[in-house]
């Protein structure tokens, strides 16, 4: 999903609610993943900013847009085991019978990265 493929009537009701907290963004990144499948993190990010605010995300050591922790944390218990991080390319995705039971993974050489 791209930033402009936000539906105006979503972004109108969710900007409405300007009281939006790292819960808030934690279900809207949970519902993203459980209706796409996956949800890259860039993308993640510059929908969070357009959709509830630059105040849910941060430049990480490493340079990289991300995500903070609160939001992080509450996605994971939203999550639960059902969604896995997938390291090289930076993206949630739902879990796979050929997934390590750990929530992070590794992109299989021979699987290619969504």
């Amino acid at each position: 999903m791209t930033l402009s493929a936000v539906s105006s009537v979503r972004r109108a009701e969710i900007q409405m609610n300007g009281d939006s907290d790292a819960e808030s963004v934690a279900q809207w990144m949970a519902a993203t993943l459980e209706r796409d499948g996956y949800l890259y993190q860039a993308v993640a990010v510059n929908e969070i900013v357009e959709l509830f605010g630059k105040r849910f995300t941060y430049v990480n050591a490493n340079g990289n847009a991300a995500i903070r922790r609160d939001v992080l944390q509450a996605f994971g218990r939203l999550t639960g085991k059902s969604g896995v991080w997938e390291v090289g390319a930076r993206v949630w995705r739902k879990r796979v019978d050929d997934d390590v039971s750990v929530r992070q993974q590794e992109c299989p050489d021979d699987r290619p990265s969504l």
